[in-house]
Protein backbone atom coordinates (compact mmCIF):
# COMPACT_ATOMS: atom_id res chain seq x y z
CA UNK A 1 0.00 0.00 0.00
CA UNK A 2 3.07 2.83 1.10
CA UNK A 3 4.37 1.84 -2.51
CA UNK A 4 1.29 2.63 -4.13
CA UNK A 5 1.15 6.11 -2.69
CA UNK A 6 4.69 7.08 -2.58
CA UNK A 7 4.02 6.29 -6.48
CA UNK A 8 1.21 8.73 -7.04
CA UNK A 9 3.55 11.52 -4.78
CA UNK A 10 6.20 10.70 -7.66
CA UNK A 11 4.03 10.98 -10.51
CA UNK A 12 2.64 13.75 -9.04
CA UNK A 13 5.65 15.83 -8.57
CA UNK A 14 6.87 14.39 -12.47
CA UNK A 15 3.87 16.37 -13.52
CA UNK A 16 4.45 19.14 -11.80
CA UNK A 17 7.54 19.77 -12.48
CA UNK A 18 7.35 19.17 -16.35
CA UNK A 19 4.78 21.56 -16.36
CA UNK A 20 6.41 24.47 -14.53
CA UNK A 21 9.71 23.45 -17.54
CA UNK A 22 7.03 24.02 -19.83
CA UNK A 23 6.50 27.77 -18.69
CA UNK A 24 10.03 28.48 -17.77
CA UNK A 25 13.15 27.20 -16.08
CA UNK A 26 14.48 26.72 -12.86
CA UNK A 27 17.03 28.82 -11.67
CA UNK A 28 19.73 27.38 -9.82
CA UNK A 29 22.16 29.06 -7.40
CA UNK A 30 19.52 32.22 -6.78
CA UNK A 31 18.56 32.98 -3.29
CA UNK A 32 14.94 34.41 -2.36
CA UNK A 33 15.52 37.72 -0.72
CA UNK A 34 12.21 37.19 1.40
CA UNK A 35 12.34 33.73 2.72
CA UNK A 36 16.07 32.32 1.53
CA UNK A 37 14.66 29.40 -0.85
CA UNK A 38 17.49 28.61 -3.05
CA UNK A 39 15.53 27.54 -6.39
CA UNK A 40 13.71 30.52 -8.39
CA UNK A 41 11.97 30.51 -11.14
CA UNK A 42 11.57 32.37 -14.33
CA UNK A 43 8.84 33.16 -16.33
CA UNK A 44 9.31 33.34 -20.52
CA UNK A 45 6.17 34.86 -20.61
CA UNK A 46 6.75 37.42 -18.57
CA UNK A 47 10.53 37.49 -18.31
CA UNK A 48 10.64 37.92 -15.21
CA UNK A 49 11.87 35.90 -11.90
CA UNK A 50 9.80 34.59 -9.25
CA UNK A 51 9.62 32.68 -5.51
CA UNK A 52 7.38 29.79 -5.66
CA UNK A 53 7.45 29.39 -1.87
CA UNK A 54 6.17 33.33 -0.96
CA UNK A 55 4.26 33.74 -4.19
CA UNK A 56 6.40 36.84 -5.20
CA UNK A 57 8.21 38.42 -8.16
CA UNK A 58 11.44 39.53 -7.59
CA UNK A 59 11.48 41.67 -10.74
CA UNK A 60 9.89 44.48 -10.50
CA UNK A 61 7.27 46.20 -13.17
CA UNK A 62 9.02 48.59 -15.48
CA UNK A 63 6.26 50.94 -15.57
CA UNK A 64 5.91 51.74 -19.36
CA UNK A 65 2.49 50.81 -20.28
CA UNK A 66 3.69 49.01 -23.90
CA UNK A 67 5.85 46.54 -22.38
CA UNK A 68 4.75 43.07 -23.93
CA UNK A 69 6.24 41.56 -20.51
CA UNK A 70 5.34 43.37 -17.57
CA UNK A 71 2.12 44.92 -18.66
CA UNK A 72 -0.10 41.59 -18.54
CA UNK A 73 1.98 39.67 -15.43
CA UNK A 74 -0.30 39.15 -12.87
CA UNK A 75 -0.16 40.03 -9.21
CA UNK A 76 1.28 37.11 -8.17
CA UNK A 77 3.04 33.89 -9.88
CA UNK A 78 0.26 31.23 -8.43
CA UNK A 79 -2.20 33.67 -10.51
CA UNK A 80 0.45 33.17 -13.79
CA UNK A 81 0.30 29.36 -12.92
CA UNK A 82 -3.64 29.72 -12.90
CA UNK A 83 -4.23 31.66 -16.47
CA UNK A 84 -1.59 29.16 -17.79
CA UNK A 85 -3.82 26.40 -17.44
CA UNK A 86 -6.12 25.45 -20.29
CA UNK A 87 -9.27 25.40 -18.20
CA UNK A 88 -8.92 29.23 -17.21
CA UNK A 89 -9.86 29.78 -21.31
CA UNK A 90 -12.47 27.39 -21.95
CA UNK A 91 -16.42 29.40 -21.41
CA UNK A 92 -19.84 27.42 -20.56
CA UNK A 93 -20.61 24.23 -21.48
CA UNK A 94 -16.87 23.48 -22.69
CA UNK A 95 -15.69 24.19 -19.22
CA UNK A 96 -18.17 22.34 -17.16
CA UNK A 97 -17.60 18.99 -19.60
CA UNK A 98 -13.57 19.75 -19.13
CA UNK A 99 -14.35 19.64 -14.95
CA UNK A 100 -16.72 16.92 -15.05
CA UNK A 101 -13.99 14.49 -17.26
CA UNK A 102 -11.25 15.49 -15.14
CA UNK A 103 -12.53 15.49 -11.16
CA UNK A 104 -9.71 13.69 -10.02
CA UNK A 105 -10.78 12.79 -6.88
CA UNK A 106 -13.83 11.57 -8.19
CA UNK A 107 -12.08 8.89 -10.59
CA UNK A 108 -9.17 7.91 -7.69
CA UNK A 109 -12.40 7.19 -5.14
CA UNK A 110 -14.22 4.91 -7.20
CA UNK A 111 -10.94 3.04 -8.18
CA UNK A 112 -9.90 2.93 -4.74
CA UNK A 113 -13.34 1.24 -3.70
CA UNK A 114 -13.82 -1.00 -6.35
CA UNK A 115 -10.41 -2.37 -5.00
CA UNK A 116 -11.05 -2.62 -1.82
CA UNK A 117 -14.58 -4.50 -3.10
CA UNK A 118 -12.67 -7.28 -5.02
CA UNK A 119 -10.46 -7.98 -2.10
CA UNK A 120 -13.30 -8.15 0.58
CA UNK A 121 -14.93 -10.56 -1.74
CA UNK A 122 -11.61 -12.62 -2.45
CA UNK A 123 -11.02 -12.76 1.37
CA UNK A 124 -14.64 -13.98 2.39
CA UNK A 125 -15.12 -16.69 -0.61
CA UNK A 126 -12.32 -18.71 0.91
Amino acid sequence: MFKIMNRKKYLRNKAKVKKMNKYGMWMKYAECPECGEENLFNFDKYDAVCCMSCDIWIDKVCGEPDCPYCSGRPAAPSEALYMENEVYYLKGEDRKYWLRQNYQHKNNGKIHHARKRELYNKSNHK
